[in-house]
């Protein structure tokens, strides 16, 4: 099935002014991504806050993470765990992996580009969009106010690929990495994560906030 790019699918911002609810009764939504999805935590807290205060909508909330995925690994099963179970709502945050194994394991014989890292994500969503689901894109993050640190200069650089597919593509783009920059104004790294990448429970609430947010829910 052929996509049209730009094809209206929410906006583009992270914290689209005046974007209607995406959420609705009897949704199923399928969060995919890598450790700091898999962990659960901020997909929990998403799913303790529909029910908590909107049982009635009955929203399906799935976690799709698989700790330690590269884009290259989410895509490769990606059929199976996300587009079979027909989800209304596909929410990828993706490319930690891609990035960190460069520096944890600079010797490996093989490393993802950026642009395969764009073309992995592009499939993943145009996948989506022609399985008919609406597609939340979140930013990969570096939890460093260190602009010129080797790592974070190559997330940056993820996360504008992130923020260029979701023009393209007329997504909402939920940026984590622009939000955990506002609380490392006010906070040290380590009240929000031990290591710069796995957030605790603060950041993982921030970052379940902020999805909430992006989708135009409100209480």
């Amino acid at each position: 099935m052929s996509i049209r790019k730009a094809e209206s699918n929410g906006k583009n911002s992270t914290n689209p002014k005046g974007n209607s609810n995406m959420l609705k009764p009897n949704q199923k939504i399928i969060f995919a991504g890598d450790s700091i999805t898999d962990c659960d935590g901020y997909v929990s807290y998403i799913n303790s806050i529909l029910w908590a205060l909107h049982p009635q909508w009955k929203i399906h909330v799935i976690n799709k993470g698989i700790s330690g995925n590269t884009s290259r690994d989410l895509l490769g099963r990606y059929e199976r765990d996300v587009l079979a179970l027909s989800p209304d709502i596909v929410s990828i945050m993706i490319g930690i992996n891609d990035v960190w194994r460069r520096f944890d394991d600079p010797l490996a014989e093989v490393h993802l580009s950026s642009q395969e890292y764009k073309e992995n994500l592009t499939q993943m969503i145009t996948q989506a969009i022609g399985g008919g689901a609406k597609v939340v894109l979140m930013s990969p993050f570096m939890i460093d106010p260190n602009r010129a640190d080797e790592m974070r200069i190559r997330m940056d650089r993820y996360t504008e690929i992130c923020r260029e597919l979701a023009k393209e593509y007329s997504l909402i783009f939920v940026d984590i990495q622009a939000m955990f920059d506002r609380l490392l104004e006010s906070m040290h790294g380590y009240g929000l994560a031990g290591d710069r990448i796995h957030p605790n429970g603060v950041g993982q609430m921030a970052i379940a906030l902020e999805f909430l947010k992006a989708v135009g829910y409100e209480r």
